[in-house]
C-alpha cells in the first residue's frame, strides 16, 4: 500500500517510539503486541516493519537512543575544569533530571533488559559501563585529591 498523502515517515517513526516506550512501560515488552503498537499509533500493523523488522529491533532501539541520550546530556553538562565535587554534582544533577523528564523510558530501558538477545544485551551494557565509568573516575579523582572519603 502506497504512503498517504501527506504522511511523513519521521513523524511516524517517532510517534511509533514515543507509542511503543508507553506501552512497553505500561504493559510489560512482552504483552505489548505489534498490533496494539499500530492502532495506538493509527498505522497498520504492516506499517510498523517499515521502521523496525522486528519487536526486538524497536526495543533495542529504544535502549539505545536513551543511553546514548543520557550520555549526550552529560557531556553537554559537564564542567570541563571543575573539582570532582563540582562534577560530583553535576553529574548527579543531570542523571537525575534526565531520568525524570524520561521516566517512561527510563522503566522500559530498566525493566526490559531481561527482553534482549545476548549480544544487545552485551551492547546497552557496555554502554551503562562507560557511562558509569565517568562516576568512578569523578569518586576516584575525589578520593585522590582527599575530597572525598570512600
Amino acid at each position: 500500500m502506497a504512503r498517504t498523502t501527506g504522511s511523513d515517515g519521521e513523524r511516524t517513526e517517532a510517534a511509533v517510539r514515543e507509542a511503543a516506550v508507553n506501552l512497553i512501560a505500561r504493559y510489560g515488552y512482552e504483552a505489548m503486541s505489534m498490533r496494539q503498537l499500530a492502532a495506538e499509533v493509527g498505522v497498520q500493523a504492516a506499517a510498523l516493519y517499515r521502521y523496525f523488522p522486528t519487536k526486538e529491533d524497536l526495543l533495542f532501539t529504544l535502549m539505545r537512543e536513551h543511553m546514548e541520550g543520557l550520555r549526550a546530556a552529560w557531556e553537554h553538562v559537564r564542567p570541563i575544569d571543575a573539582d570532582p565535587a563540582e562534577q560530583l554534582a553535576a553529574y548527579v544533577r543531570n542523571h537525575i533530571a534526565f531520568h525524570i523528564e524520561r521516566r517512561h523510558a527510563t522503566h522500559v530501558s530498566n525493566m526490559e533488559l531481561r527482553s534482549l538477545s545476548p549480544d544487545r544485551l552485551t551492547q546497552i551494557l557496555r554502554m551503562r559501563t562507560a557511562y558509569e565509568k565517568e562516576l568512578c573516575t569523578i569518586l576516584r579523582e575525589g578520593a585522590e585529591a582527599g575530597i572525598f572519603s570512600i
